[in-house]
């Protein structure tokens, strides 16, 4: 009884550690989010979640990161293509992606920059990342800040 008890301890301590990175687009057109971080063993990069204008959805692949950089851009809307990132370089690609050891080149990538990091303390249950309509992102933390920071402004390449 007493293991039972301890096992049902550490499941709920653990589960109360998990954060959610949840990302909103204000921007006027759908946007394509990546995400990479760094392990004990080199950089990882994802592919995509994608964000409806006007909507938010929450990223569920990446509940126990406490930093993490960001990747963002739009579909060619005309001739015009809309990219958020700044500084790291990290392995991208069109489609669907992970790549480990993303600090170098991967197998069909592209080096492109990543911005970030964005970090927090657990046990922060829900960060914000916002795409703002001025190409702006505001990175909102609810137990750290009291209002919401302004990260880094996108381009139009």
């Amino acid at each position: 009884m007493r293991a039972l008890a301890a096992l049902l301890l550490l499941i709920g301590s653990c589960s109360s550690a998990l954060a959610t990175i949840k990302v909103c687009n204000e921007f006027e057109h759908p946007i394509h989010v990546a995400i990479a971080y760094e392990t004990s063993s080199g950089w990882v990069s994802e592919s995509w979640l994608t964000v409806k204008a006007n909507a938010c959805e929450t990223d569920t692949k990446h509940t126990d990161l406490t930093s993490f950089y960001y990747r963002g851009e739009t579909d060619a809307v005309g001739s015009k293509k809309w990219t958020w990132g700044k500084g790291q370089l990290l392995s991208y690609k069109d489609g669907s992606f992970k790549f480990q050891n993303a600090d170098t080149k991967g197998k069909g990538a592209r080096l492109e920059e990543y911005s970030g990091p964005d970090s927090f303390k657990l046990p922060t249950t829900t960060v914000t990342l916002t795409f703002v309509a001025d190409l702006r992102v505001s990175f909102f933390t609810p137990n750290e800040n009291p209002a919401p920071s302004e990260g880094t402004k996108g381009t139009n390449p």
